[in-house]
C-alpha cells in the first residue's frame, strides 16, 4: 500500500515540475539596470545642462557581432533577445556637451566584463 501512494504521489508532482520548468525555459526578455553617469573620466563631475543617454547592446556567444538594439535616457531598459542562445549586454554612456551637436562616446562596457 505505501509503494502505490508514493508512485501516485509522485505521479501528481510531475506536472507541476513540468509546468515550472517550460515558464523558465520560455523567457526571451531581461531587464536591464545601471547607475545614473555623474562624472567624467577624470572624475570631475558632468556638467549642469549636459544630456546623458545610454545606448544598449548584446552580443551573441561565443563569437557574434556586437549589436545595438536601442538607446534611452532612463536607467533601465527590457531587451528582447532574437533568438535562443547565451548572450552578454554592452552599455555604452553618450554625451552630448551643453551647446554642442556632437556626441562624446564612452567605451561599451560588457556585462562578462570579468569572464
Amino acid at each position: 500500500m505505501k509503494k502505490l501512494f508514493l508512485a501516485m504521489l509522485i505521479i501528481m508532482l510531475i506536472p507541476a515540475v513540468n509546468a515550472t520548468a517550460l515558464d523558465w525555459i520560455g523567457v526571451n526578455q531581461v531587464t536591464v539596470a545601471w547607475d545614473a553617469v555623474t562624472v567624467l573620466g577624470d572624475d570631475t563631475p558632468i556638467p549642469q545642462g549636459d544630456v546623458i543617454s545610454y545606448r544598449i547592446y548584446i552580443k551573441k556567444l561565443p563569437s557574434g557581432a556586437d549589436q545595438m538594439i536601442g538607446d534611452t535616457q532612463q536607467l533601465t531598459y527590457t531587451i528582447t533577445l532574437p533568438s535562443e542562445g547565451r548572450y552578454v549586454v554592452g552599455l555604452q554612456t553618450v554625451r552630448i556637451p551643453q551647446g554642442e551637436t556632437e556626441e562624446q562616446l564612452s567605451e561599451i562596457n560588457w556585462s562578462d566584463v570579468n569572464g
